[in-house]
């Protein structure tokens, strides 16, 4: 889905002698009192000339504005990834201290809304909506159908088309870029770029193999020292005895949902490059992998089936506003851009055989840990199976133009991971790598952008040296193994009544882990499930470790009762604790373990 495929390019100008010249457009206040500025301008919907006869069809461009009081510098203007994504969003780090300070940079900040997303035309593709999933062929293909002839006028050429057009429209002679597509297209009208998670356009691998090449150094990066002692001696090993060993039809299971009761889940292979991608905006996810996939493989799914349905949770959430994700935006420029392991004129048999024949000829180490079963199982093939495409590429654009280039890529990003960042760099003669240890993808937004990330943005866009500092972004906190019963847990005491205050540690800090990633509800890893309520967390049989679920309103002082297969009640005073069973006491002060996500 689009963040699997997008590429947070982000460009800028350095300062030029010239200031913008004035304005063609016609922007007004968005709000009364407030400093954004408005237009929505009229481009054609297709620029190669169609039919004479017949006047030109025509899109919106919605362009919001943020002015310097002092603009000295030309306007940057800021580009989504996607494709698919609204990017008007985008002028909120325009704001006062953030990297795009107008007042800061002396210059004005525009973003858009990319054509087919937002309030740009904004494109709707209803079955693709409603089956929440591009591996849904058919419904991709009723897309297709629903969208009509317009479909071939959304690619990365039209965008940067439609960017031109703002660039001309403001009267500005060059403008700042975020995204190389422009780059490409017009490269007379760019000084200088940066390029936040890139990826080359027309560059995108349909087969995913960038991030299987990727998923060894970033497994054995999140495991580097003693980080994953008591847990694996080698995740890549894991991942690979995971991949192997899953069904064709997928890896039966469950997961606790917001019911606090089980439900059945199958862990595909696309599930599990998923998952992995997933872990870029969560070192929460990328934290718990190591330990999860250890599990699996040893016969416990339950922790990664947990990992998977908050995985699918977020997914699904791309495709309720689509205001904000067109789906059909992206369908429409992912299938007519590819690249695919097919011809473009074959049709969805011959399409078939050609994917099936690329992968056999791809060798297999070259995609370890994966394997080529996974290669298939790619939602591009799956997304743009039956879609047809015009017989030639669209045009991308030329060279790339000879400008300094600042290239930001995070190391934990599988999505587009760093040696692609580094193939991007080396297409520009004088183009800066700066990578970022333990940052996923979007490195400005990320947590690392508030620290180096954002001083090199702003070194740069001046002309000054970058600077060499690795970031803030904070290695994950790796989870534990879960247990798999109460035996197998060390007694803080005597006996099972020991185990039981281990369980309970393990229980609370568990949910110490998860409270962010989840709504309102939390369900157990087990069963049962913890609810946000008025400055606590009301516990409903929440268990972690078989046979030990807590109940009652977690707070900084409380009493919540045990149950399963002991009984007694649990005594919380800020960290410490007091567990009473059969009226023997045991006491421990809580070390909660997790950061509580990101």
């Amino acid at each position: 889905m689009t963040k699997r495929w997008c590429a947070a390019a982000a460009g800028a100008l350095a300062a030029l002698a010239l200031a913008p010249t004035a304005d063609a457009a016609g922007f007004h206040r968005c709000t009364a009192g407030g400093s954004t500025q408005c237009e929505t301008l009229t481009v054609p919907l297709d620029r190669t000339g169609g039919n004479s006869t017949h006047p030109t069809p025509t899109t919106p461009l919605y362009v919001v504005r943020e002015r310097a009081h002092h603009a000295t510098r030309p306007p940057i203007v800021l580009v989504t990834g996607g494709p698919g994504q609204a990017g008007s969003d985008l002028i909120a780090n325009a704001g006062p201290g953030g990297p795009f300070d107008p007042n800061t940079l002396h210059r004005d900040v525009i973003a858009f809304d990319p054509r087919g997303t937002g309030r740009s035309g904004l494109l709707r593709c209803p079955p693709l909506e409603r089956a929440k999933s591009f591996l849904a062929t058919d419904a991709a293909a009723a897309c297709w159908g629903l969208i009509g002839a317009k479909r071939y006028s959304y690619t990365s050429r039209t965008v940067a088309d439609d960017i031109d057009a703002i660039r001309s429209g403001i009267g500005a002679p060059k403008i700042a870029l975020y995204g190389i597509s422009y780059a490409r297209a017009y490269p007379q009208n760019v000084e200088r770029v940066i390029l936040d998670s890139a990826i080359d356009p027309g560059g995108g691998d349909m087969l995913y193999r960038p991030t299987f090449a990727a998923t060894s150094r970033v497994l054995r990066a999140l495991c580097a020292g003693t980080r994953c002692r008591g847990i694996t001696t080698d995740p890549v090993a894991d991942f690979a005895a995971l991949v192997h060993a899953l069904p064709a039809t997928g890896l039966p299971g469950h997961f606790v949902g917001e019911d606090g009761r089980a439900h059945a889940l199958s862990l595909t292979r696309f599930d599990l490059i998923d998952l992995l991608i997933d872990g870029d905006f969560s070192s929460d996810l990328r934290g718990g992998l190591p330990a999860a996939v250890h599990s699996a493989v040893a016969g416990d799914t339950a922790p990664l089936m947990r990992m998977m349905h908050r995985a699918l949770v977020a997914d699904v959430s791309d495709f309720v506003n689509p205001s904000s994700l067109s789906i059909a935006d992206y369908a429409a420029t992912v299938c007519q851009e590819g690249p695919f392991p097919w011809a473009r004129t074959a049709g969805p048999d011959e399409r078939r055989a050609q994917a099936a024949a690329a992968v056999a000829a791809i060798p297999p180490a070259s995609l370890f840990p994966w394997d080529p079963a996974t290669a298939l199982a790619s939602d591009f093939l799956a997304t743009c199976l039956k879609w047809a495409v015009t017989p030639q590429a669209p045009d991308l654009g030329g060279a790339y133009p000879n400008v300094p280039v600042l290239v930001l890529s995070g190391e934990d990003d599988t999505r587009t991971p760093l040696e692609g960042a580094r193939g991007v760099a080396a297409r520009y003669p004088q183009a800066i790598l700066r990578s970022f240890p333990h940052a996923g993808h979007d490195v400005v937004d990320g947590p690392a952008g508030q620290g180096c990330a954002w001083n090199d943005v702003k070194s740069f866009l001046a002309a000054r040296a970058v600077g060499t500092c690795r970031g803030h972004a904070r290695a994950p906190d790796i989870d534990p193994v879960a247990p798999t019963s109460l035996n197998a847990l060390p007694a803080l005491g005597h006996g099972r009544d020991g185990r039981v205050l281990s369980a309970v540690i393990l229980t609370l800090n568990d949910l110490d882990t998860v409270d962010i990633d989840y709504g309102r509800t939390i369900p157990g890893l087990r069963a049962g499930r913890a609810r946000l309520e008025g400055g606590g967390m009301r516990l409903t049989r929440y268990r972690y470790v078989p046979g030990v679920a807590l109940t009652g309103k977690l707070a900084s002082t409380t009493t919540l009762r045990i149950s399963g297969t002991v009984r007694g009640t649990l005594r919380v005073r800020g960290p410490r604790l007091t567990l009473t069973i059969g009226g023997r006491r045991l006491s421990a002060v809580l070390h909660f373990a997790g950061g509580g996500g990101n």
